[in-house]
C-alpha cells in the first residue's frame, strides 16, 4: 500500500513540474542580419534548430536563440547597447517559428518581441572591452602630448586652404546641432557601409531629394563633441529623413570616437572640409 501511495505521489510530482518547467527552445543562426524596432528584433539568416517538442506561440517555453553576423551588429535593448558579430538573446515565456522571405534560399526570418526577452549578451559588449582601454590609456597619452605641439602650426594653414577649395562652394561656416547614431548599409549615395566606417547621413535640408544622389555625397565633415571636445572627421554617404536640419546621424564607429553609445545624443558643432 505504501509502495503504491508514494508511485503516484511520484507520478504526480512528475506531472506538475511538467506543467510548470519552462521548456528549452532554441536557435542558431547563421549569417545573420539585424533590424530593431520599437517593439521587435528582426532576425534573419540561416536558422537551425531542434525544437520538435515547441509549438508557436507556447507561453511555457524558454528559448535561447545564439547568432552570428559577418559584419558588426549593434542594437539597443532596455537602454543598454550590445554589440559584436557573435550574441545570444534568450526570451522567456515565448517561442515561434520562423518564416521564409523574399526569393532567397534557405533564408528565414524571426521577429523576437522586445517585452519577452530576458537576457541580451555579446562579443564586443563594454564588460568585455574594458581591459583593453585601461592598457592603451597610458600609453597614448604621452604621445598625442607631443603631436599635438608640432601639428598646431600646420592644421592652421591647411585649415585656410581647404576653405578655398571646398567641392560644394560651402564656406568654413560652423554649424551646432546633435549628433545621433545608426547602423548603416546600403547610403542614398549609393555605396555600402559598415558599423566600423567614418561616415554620417545628412538631413535633407542638406542632402535635398534622397531618390537621387546628394552633391554632398563624399564631401568631409568634422564634428566636435561640445561636452568633451573630442572629434572626427566624417564622410557624407547617406541621408537622414528624421534628422532635424543640423542634426548628424554618424555611423556607430565614428559616433564612438567622440562619446558614447548609451548616451544617445550628442550636442555637437560641425562644419564641411
Amino acid at each position: 500500500m505504501k509502495f503504491t501511495q508514494s508511485c503516484i505521489l511520484a507520478v504526480v510530482l512528475a506531472c506538475v513540474s511538467n506543467v510548470f518547467a519552462d521548456k528549452s527552445c532554441g536557435y542558431e543562426v547563421e549569417k545573420s542580419k539585424v533590424k530593431l524596432t520599437s517593439s521587435h528584433i528582426r532576425l534573419r539568416g540561416h536558422y537551425d534548430s531542434t525544437n520538435s517538442a515547441c509549438k508557436s506561440q507556447t507561453s511555457d517555453a524558454k528559448t535561447t536563440i545564439k547568432f552570428d553576423s559577418n559584419d558588426e551588429v549593434s542594437f539597443r535593448v532596455d537602454g543598454t547597447t550590445h554589440r559584436g558579430t557573435k550574441c545570444t538573446v534568450v526570451l522567456k515565456k515565448w517561442f515561434d517559428k520562423p518564416v521564409s522571405y523574399g526569393h532567397e534560399d534557405g533564408k528565414r526570418q524571426l521577429h523576437l518581441p522586445l517585452r519577452y526577452i530576458d537576457a541580451v549578451s555579446c562579443n564586443k559588449d563594454k564588460s568585455s572591452t574594458k581591459k583593453s582601454k585601461k592598457t592603451t590609456t597610458k600609453k597614448t597619452t604621452k604621445k598625442t602630448t607631443k603631436t599635438t605641439k608640432k601639428t598646431t602650426k600646420k592644421t592652421t594653414k591647411k585649415t585656410t586652404k581647404t576653405t578655398a577649395k571646398n567641392a560644394s562652394g560651402q564656406s568654413n561656416t560652423s554649424y551646432k546641432g546633435t549628433a545621433t547614431w545608426f547602423h548603416p548599409n546600403q547610403g542614398a549615395c549609393g555605396d555600402w557601409n559598415t558599423v566600423n566606417d567614418n561616415i554620417v547621413a545628412l538631413s535633407s535640408s542638406f542632402y535635398g531629394s534622397f531618390s537621387k544622389k546628394s552633391k554632398y555625397c563624399d564631401e568631409k565633415i568634422k564634428v566636435t563633441n561640445l561636452d568633451n571636445g573630442k572629434s572626427v572627421t566624417v564622410t557624407v554617404k547617406d541621408g537622414c529623413p528624421p534628422c532635424d536640419k543640423y542634426q548628424l546621424d554618424l555611423a556607430i564607429g565614428a559616433f564612438e570616437k567622440i562619446g558614447d553609445l548609451d548616451k544617445g545624443v550628442l550636442k555637437v558643432s560641425w562644419y564641411f572640409l
